[in-house]
């Protein structure tokens, strides 16, 4: 009876193991984001939220031909350009990134301005996640959630926050910056 008790004890914790640790069929992270509370564009910007495959980012900001799939969203004002990057696997249909991601590089966010004094910032912390919602290879439809945290390199407690929640389509053209 008591070797009976074991292995139903035993087989009970694998089963809750397997449910905790469970993906989707299709080896993808099952990635939950609710479609309410999309972040809005500020006032007096134009903002943009796309994707190109085969793109990766380079320490500049640039895109280059690579072999991700690489999301960007941009807030423009006149003079300042705020640009947070996602870069995900090619065959992904959703991810999960977390800060040992961000500190990587894997996902960033840049500020170019070109006439303004600025204090040197580097990335701390945050997470993104995102999953496919509908379309076919050429029209996807994306919803994406991503927040960045920053902190000054002087040593001062400055700190400054980033997050985006938006739908990302497809670029139109394979050369955007």
């Amino acid at each position: 009876m008591k070797k009976q008790m074991t292995l139903f004890a035993l087989l009970s914790i694998l089963l809750m193991f397997g449910y905790a640790c469970s993906k989707s069929d299709d080896g993808q992270p099952d990635v939950q984001i609710d479609e309410k509370n999309l972040t809005d564009c500020p006032a007096n910007a134009n903002c943009t939220t796309i994707y190109q495959d085969n793109k990766e980012m380079d320490s500049l900001g640039w895109t280059k031909t690579g072999s991700k799939r690489l999301f960007t969203a941009s807030v423009i004002y006149p003079g300042v350009t705020n640009k947070l990057y996602i870069s995900v696997p090619m065959n992904s249909t959703s991810f999960s990134l977390g800060k040992a991601d961000v500190l990587k590089g894997g996902l960033g966010w840049i500020t170019a301005c070109p006439a303004c004094n600025m204090i040197g910032l580097k990335q701390i912390d945050g997470y993104a996640k995102g999953r496919k919602l509908s379309g076919d290879n050429n029209n996807d439809k994306w919803i994406l959630e991503a927040k960045i945290i920053r902190q000054a390199i002087d040593g001062s407690s400055y700190k400054d926050t980033l997050y985006v929640k938006q739908y990302f389509y497809k670029s139109a053209s394979s050369d955007v910056n």
